[in-house]
């Protein structure tokens, strides 16, 4: 991937294009091991001390970004708990019964139902808190860093192994409801970065295109709820998909197999793509914006046309596209696709009447 400049490592090395902050690397995040039951800095957000998490977050921040001009992905990776109180099952109902436990000590005459409510709404309260103050510190110290949390917005569209209804991969109404309770967040973020991290069982299946444009449609509807003028950018988190257990490894032969196919069918696939994409916009959208589906849930895909473009490689490594677009080419991207204007910019989807049948060359 060093020929996308995306090369980074998780591990706790500072200055990297995509800076990862885990529950234990950025200021003192309330949570509870689920096994052991040990609570960190308060185990709940409500018990935590704000201040001092702000204080250590800025400490860490400038640790792991020690430049505060250079342009970056900031992706705060915490997942111990949700700060909507419903959505913390299974084993984050931990949160919900701590959170009712402290507060029938400090109400003990009340009735379970006022109990339940308070502790609801003290959680989700601070929990808010935490979260958006994390994010505006972060903007404040390192402005041209993109700051999120990963794995929001989510669909919880993961019901593709029902066999007994037809998966459509739509985030349900209850989950968008859920999500415009979030608004908040998607108001203090600069970017969101939503997974689409596939599981074995929709190799070769339909349901997977379901899966994840539906998932990438909730964050682009979710980017322009909050009516600022700073929309959101989206950074999807994807994967190639080895095998669904931890514990399982590839045999040798294996991973020399998937080397082959990542150098030599994937790697020119995201080139083409991206030349398609660059093409796309500075025809379509003048520059101004990007192409994006007129119909979301349609299969179709900006492609270079083999026939009339080549995909090269650079001594560096680098790919580049040569090759000229045809007026069909043209007319099919017109007719499958729309702008999406950049941030401070005004456009729109129109192919011009005249248009240079000249040799282009696109570098990615």
């Amino acid at each position: 991937m060093e020929i996308y400049t995306a090369v980074t490592t998780p591990a706790k090395v500072p200055g990297q294009l995509l800076t990862l902050f885990y529950a234990n690397r950025l200021g003192e995040y309330p949570y509870i091991n689920e096994l052991t039951k040990e609570k960190y800095y308060g185990g709940l957000p409500q018990e935590g001390h704000l201040k001092g998490h702000l204080a250590k977050a800025s400490e860490d921040i400038q640790f792991y970004i020690p430049s505060a001009v250079t342009p970056g992905l900031a992706v705060i990776d915490w997942e111990e708990w949700r700060p909507i109180w419903s959505r913390n099952w299974g084993g984050k109902k931990i949160y919900i019964l701590h959170s009712i436990t402290v507060m029938k000590k400090q109400r003990i005459s009340w009735s379970m139902e006022d109990l339940f409510l308070t502790a609801e709404r003290t959680f989700e309260t601070v929990a808010q808190k935490y979260m958006a103050e994390t994010l505006i510190l972060g903007q404040e110290q390192r402005p041209y860093q993109l700051w999120g949390f990963y794995l929001f917005p989510d669909c919880y569209n993961y019901d593709y192994k029902n066999a007994n209804k037809p998966y459509t991969g739509k985030c349900s109404s209850t989950v968008m409801s859920q999500n415009d309770l979030l608004h908040w967040l998607w108001g203090n973020s600069s970017a969101l970065y939503p997974s689409v991290y596939l599981s074995t069982v929709l190799k070769n299946s339909e349901k997977a295109s379901l899966f994840v444009r539906n998932r990438v449609q909730e964050a682009k509807r979710v980017a322009t709820l909050h009516g600022g003028l700073q929309i959101p950018s989206i950074y999807v988190y994807n994967r190639p998909v080895f095998t669904d257990l931890n514990s399982e490894f590839l045999s040798e032969r294996s991973c020399e197999e998937l080397s082959k196919q990542l150098t030599q069918i994937l790697n020119p696939y995201i080139a083409n793509v991206s030349a398609a994409a660059k093409l796309c916009s500075s025809i379509l959208c003048q520059g101004k914006g990007r192409c994006t589906r007129k119909n979301y849930d349609a299969s179709d895909y900006l492609h270079l046309n083999a026939a009339n473009f080549q995909i090269q490689k650079q001594r560096n490594g680098k790919y580049f596209a040569v090759g000229t677009a045809s007026p069909k080419d043209l007319s099919d991207m017109a007719n499958k696709f729309t702008c999406t204007c950049y941030v401070g910019e005004n456009c729109q989807a129109h192919l011009p009447a005249h248009i240079p049948n000249t040799r282009r060359v696109i570098p990615i």
